[in-house]
């Protein structure tokens, strides 16, 4: 169980630090398609920024109301 919350955590890391790096990219560049998609990608990175939270919320509380091994 540990192995798949530490993947599902890595995931959606990886998955937030991706739209963090495309936006950061489309940003510098400053073409029109950052033009066109600026707010999409604003809103993804929230929404998978909260996802991250969530799912760290989930194995914390996980791990607490297993106590100590």
């Amino acid at each position: 169980m540990e192995s798949f919350q530490l993947a599902l955590m890595i995931i959606a890391l990886v998955a937030t630090l991706a739209v963090v790096v495309v936006g950061v990219v489309s940003f510098a560049t400053h073409g029109e398609w950052y033009i066109k998609h600026a707010n999409q990608l604003m809103r993804a990175r929230v929404i998978f920024q909260g996802i991250v939270l969530a799912v760290i919320a989930v194995v914390a509380w996980i791990f607490w109301i297993s106590g100590p091994s």
